[in-house]
């Protein structure tokens, strides 16, 4: 089974436990593909839009801080890259990019 299928399967089995146990929650969904997942959660759950919250900026910017500071030989503490993409195509954006002076 494919990566979104088997995420999908694990997604809805939690998307209706909250909705039993907590029909009015808001839900941060972090799994990958963010995207489809927190639509699998919207529509498992039936929640409106603005209670079912995809997360997966935050995810990939700790993945490609620890990347670049592994390449780079530097502390990932000290760097602060931001990824912002789809789920197909990751990319780092030079505006946002930075390296602290050590």
């Amino acid at each position: 089974m494919d990566l979104i299928g088997r995420n999908a399967a694990i997604v809805t089995s939690v998307a209706k436990q909250v909705k039993r146990v907590s029909p009015k929650a808001v839900v941060l969904v972090v799994s990958n593909p963010v995207d489809v997942m927190a639509r699998v959660v919207q529509e498992v759950t039936g929640f409106p839009a603005e209670r079912v919250i995809g997360s997966g900026t935050n995810l990939d910017s700790a993945r490609l801080r620890y990347l670049l500071s592994k390449k780079f030989g530097i502390d990932s503490a000290i760097s602060t890259p931001t990824s912002w993409a789809n789920t197909a195509i990751a990319s780092l954006s030079p505006g946002v990019t930075s390296i602290s002076p050590v």
